[in-house]
């Protein structure tokens, strides 16, 4: 394990009123400073900014819900860092605080730009410490959640564990009193069906238990382990790092996927959606060595440009998958219908390279 990336959840980083826990903030920032002297990079993504701001404002009455959620980031959020700052300050290190957006993960060159910024950071022997930017966009136009940027943020940087600190001890079969911890689930599939029984808004932040699992059954899809602990509790990273049976943990499915492919199938924005045969949907699904091929497509959705992402599903509107395409919307749908109108002596004699409109390279599951 070389790098990790550690999600904190507003719960874990406050008190029932709303203001920081200072004790919970030395814990953690002591635990980080441990993981580095064992030569563990660790980035760090934080909530807590808007219930810290909720809590020292007085007149905010006047304001609409969304601009109470902005105003209140605002107040929050240099507060926030000032906690982080101090403490990563005694111990002798210097952390950095980067505000992103969704849409910086979904523009290829934005992505690649943060993640040089990320990589630099750590180079430099600076503890990146990510956030949403609440103050430039509103809850609703913005990430799901902190789980969401954390996964975001795990793929980019190709981190071996995510660890998700809850104010929980992990994911329990249903949370009623007595119900014993699921201390590993090797299929989100399996663990989901326990969730049925669990009141996500009081159990574990905003985002809830349900929003945690969504982030392993993507994280651990792309090669990257997830680790559901509590972090009220001292030395949880800690311990979780040295490989004790705390909180649940949920192991990689995959070998870790390619930076590109992480970033098609947790990052980009399609642009458009192009369906194809179930023939075609089901060599994709099970051999995983097609291209999306002229042959198979029925149907091409929206405006894009060529090298834009589209999504890729079948028939019955089910996305299993994204890529680049090769040709812009319009031209593309010339070439199908081109092909289709084309003898079937001469699409006999075209080879594979002429008929494709996602390379197998530049596609992968989601």
């Amino acid at each position: 394990m070389k790098r990790i990336v550690i999600k904190i959840g507003s719960r874990v980083l406050t008190r029932e009123n709303g203001r920081l826990d200072e004790r919970v903030i030395a814990n953690l920032t002591d635990e980080v400073s441990k993981a580095r002297k064992k030569g563990i990079e660790a980035i760090l993504v934080t909530s807590g900014a808007v219930s810290v701001g909720h809590s020292v404002m007085k007149n905010d009455g006047a304001l609409g819900e969304t601009a109470k959620e902005q105003v209140a980031s605002a107040v929050g959020q240099p507060k926030l860092m000032s906690a982080y700052i101090r403490e990563f300050e005694k111990r002798g290190l210097t952390c950095a605080q980067i505000l992103a957006t969704r849409p910086d993960f979904a523009k290829r060159e934005s992505y690649l730009s943060l993640r040089t910024v990320t990589e630099n950071l750590l180079s430099a022997d600076i503890a990146p410490i990510f956030n949403e930017n609440d103050v430039l966009f509103p809850e609703e136009l913005d990430f799901s959640d902190n789980d969401q940027l954390a996964v975001l943020v795990a793929a980019m940087t190709v981190a071996d564990k995510l660890i998700i600190l809850s104010s929980v001890d992990g994911l329990y079969e249903n949370f009623s009193a007595g119900a014993s911890r699921m201390k590993i689930v090797g299929r989100i599939e399996d663990a989901g069906k326990f969730m049925k029984h669990a009141d996500d808004s009081k159990l574990a932040g905003k985002g809830g238990m349900k929003s945690k699992l969504a982030a392993a059954s993507l994280a651990t899809s792309l090669g990257i382990d997830v680790h559901i602990g509590n972090g009220k509790k001292p030395g949880v990273v800690e311990k979780i790092i040295a490989g004790e049976k705390i909180g649940t943990y949920f192991p990689a499915r995959k070998k870790k996927t390619k930076a590109l492919k992480s970033w098609l199938a947790a990052g980009a924005a399609a642009k458009g959606r192009i369906a194809v045969s179930t023939c075609l949907a089901e060599i994709l699904r099970n051999k995983k060595t097609a291209s999306v091929l002229f042959i198979g497509i029925e149907r091409i959705e929206g405006d894009f440009s060529e090298k834009d992402i589209v999504e890729i599903g079948d028939e019955g509107g089910n996305i299993f998958g994204r890529g680049v395409s090769r040709y812009d919307s319009q031209k593309l749908r010339q070439a199908v219908e081109n092909f289709k109108k084309m003898p079937v002596k001469q699409k006999s004699k075209l080879k594979a390279s002429e008929m494709i409109a996602v390379h197998y390279d530049y596609f992968t599951y989601c």
